[in-house]
């Protein structure tokens, strides 16, 4: 069964910001809903906006949230897509004014309330190892998918069949800082050309049947420094499937804009890949101590704006699981979290 991690730290980080009055809260990848069943428990006058880019796991989430259903909203969609849908009207090149009070006022152009936290809890679950069955669990037989929504193009095995030796070679290295990079793309593309001479044929159909063939090819076994390797490489072609680094670099601007002043966003990271673009934002956002007033943002150039953005880093270093969290949830290993405060 799938545990959401750092519940008591995601908790008190939101407190400041939704434990007062009617407050709306965005769960960006809400998954099978277990932090948004967490913070709808205990802020009792908080509503929620859910979304997810897999309608399984949205299925899931909606039946686990059913007995808040009437503070919910659940939408299927990538976060970076509602969000820049979502923010059309406030990003500051917008020509549109924006009205932005604490008693929940919404802006005229699209009608949507400023949030008062936004959830990233990127990665997927332990329902994508252990139940989807497309192909991100090491030892399945299941085709080699990944795609968490079925509007995504290329799947696992399309790249894998489609990419070229250097292309294969960078995904790897980008996405998984994956040290044996060249010797994974040059064994899938010997691997492939043997296949297709073997059936004289130049079609594209993968011979990357499974998981559990694809470790074969990868010539990996059973120890402890394979299997890490293995790791490394299904996160770095999960990632390319999904375009997940990218996503995560378009929406936390767009998040930004979706606050009100006071509002938080809370960023859950699993790899070094994502808490990377994070720490690199947290460059970018303007620490009150500046002396930067709200009047001053406000007749900022369009070029300055988009490099200061008008909120903080509530942690300099990211926050970890606790040793007893650990015991209980090894897969809170990895996790980092980072606190944001929107103040203008």
């Amino acid at each position: 069964m799938h545990k959401p991690v750092m519940c008591q730290e995601v908790k008190k980080a939101f407190d400041p910001c939704i434990k007062n009055g009617k407050r709306v809260l965005l769960d960006a990848t809400v998954g099978l809903g277990g932090h948004a069943e967490i913070l709808l428990s205990e802020f009792s006058l908080l509503r929620l906006h859910a979304i997810d880019a897999d309608g399984q796991s949205l299925a899931r989430a909606k039946t686990n949230l059913a007995s808040y259903k009437e503070r919910v909203i659940l939408h299927e969609a990538w976060f970076d897509e509602y969000l820049k849908e979502y923010t059309r009207s406030l990003m500051p090149e917008s020509r549109h004014s924006i009205t932005a009070t604490d008693d929940r006022s919404t802006v005229e152009d699209n009608q949507n309330t400023l949030y008062d936290g936004i959830l990233f809890d990127f990665g997927i679950s332990m329902f994508h190892y252990k139940e989807a069955e497309r192909g991100f669990s090491y030892d399945e037989d299941n085709p080699l998918d990944m795609r968490l929504s079925s509007s995504t193009g290329l799947s696992a095995s399309d790249i894998l069949n489609d990419y070229s030796e250097t292309q294969l070679r960078q995904l790897f290295f980008d996405n998984g800082e994956q040290r044996y990079a060249r010797v994974f793309a040059k064994r899938i593309v010997s691997h492939r050309t043997a296949h297709r001479t073997a059936h004289r044929t130049a079609h594209k159909n993968s011979p990357m049947y499974s998981p559990r063939q694809f470790c074969q090819i990868l010539q990996l076994g059973k120890k402890p420094s394979d299997m890490a390797r293995i790791a490394r490489v299904f996160q770095a072609l999960r990632i390319e499937v999904n375009n997940e680094l990218e996503r995560i670099k378009k929406a936390f601007r767009y998040a930004v804009y979706a606050l009100r002043p006071g509002g938080r966003i809370v960023c859950i990271s699993f790899n070094p890949e994502e808490d990377r673009i994070i720490k690199q934002f947290s460059r970018q956002c303007m620490h009150p101590t500046k002396g930067i007033t709200s009047a001053d943002y406000k007749n900022m150039t369009l070029e300055v704006k988009d490099k200061l953005l008008p909120v903080y880093a509530v942690n300099k270093k990211a926050m970890q699981a606790t040793q007893e969290e650990l015991l209980d949830n090894p897969s809170a290993r990895t996790a980092k979290m980072r606190i944001f405060e929107k103040y203008i």
